[in-house]
């Protein structure tokens, strides 16, 4: 009876196990705008941030997490190439902070279509959503009726942990892009174990499994 129980408590706990294992993360959180329809062309080798929004989806970082994609459209011309960077904004005019980026990244001409790529780049509540050109002609920006603006960088490529002063430019301007913020507060349970006294061992990895 003794052999019984014990082996009923073992089926439970390693249902549990599975079912942890199973369990999706929460939804990520969708940020930034893609052109509704061919984007405009940017200089090469720039640094372009959204500097102010009048409406639509922020390019704002709203909770602690990570971006863990992000995708693009492109242009009509041959060649296109971007790269996504997260900006902070620090203390002084205008002065950012590169918190991490992704790319450069070939982008297909004239679609969305194979234009997504993945990323983990670990961001904080303000930090905003920008891009790099590193080609002529990318396209990172769409004209809108609205007063938003864009800023691009005195220096040409700001290195990640970098800080540069970024100059508004003309108004109704936004940065051709969008990507996946996945909170911090979203988890989900992995490779739980059993050790020898039949309790749960946790994975004391930092790192988490993106979700696929």
């Amino acid at each position: 009876m003794e052999m019984i129980r014990r082996f009923g408590l073992l089926s439970v706990l390693a249902g549990f196990a599975l079912s942890a294992v199973a369990s999706p993360a929460g939804a990520g959180v969708t940020l930034g705008q893609l052109a509704p329809a061919l984007p405009d062309s940017c200089n090469n080798n720039v640094d372009f941030v959204q500097f102010s929004l009048s409406s639509g989806t922020s390019y704002v970082v709203p909770e602690a997490g990570s971006i863990t994609s992000w995708a693009t459209k492109g242009n009509l011309d041959s060649g296109q190439q971007l790269t996504l960077k997260v900006f902070r904004k620090l203390a002084g005019p205008n002065t950012y902070q590169v918190v991490g980026h992704e790319g450069p990244r070939a982008i297909v001409p004239n679609t969305t279509a194979g234009n997504a790529f993945f990323a983990n780049i670990p961001v904080k509540p303000g930090d905003i959503l920008g891009v790099h050109s590193n080609s002529p002609f990318a396209p990172c920006a769409f004209a809108v009726p609205a007063a938003d603006q864009i800023a691009l960088a005195a220096a040409s490529n700001i290195p990640d942990g970098g800080t540069g002063a970024l100059i508004p430019s003309p108004g109704n301007t936004r940065i051709n892009l969008t990507a996946v913020l996945q909170p911090s507060n979203t988890f989900t349970l992995g490779n739980a174990q059993l050790n020898k006294r039949g309790a749960r061992r946790r994975s004391t990895s930092p790192f988490r499994t993106p979700a696929s």
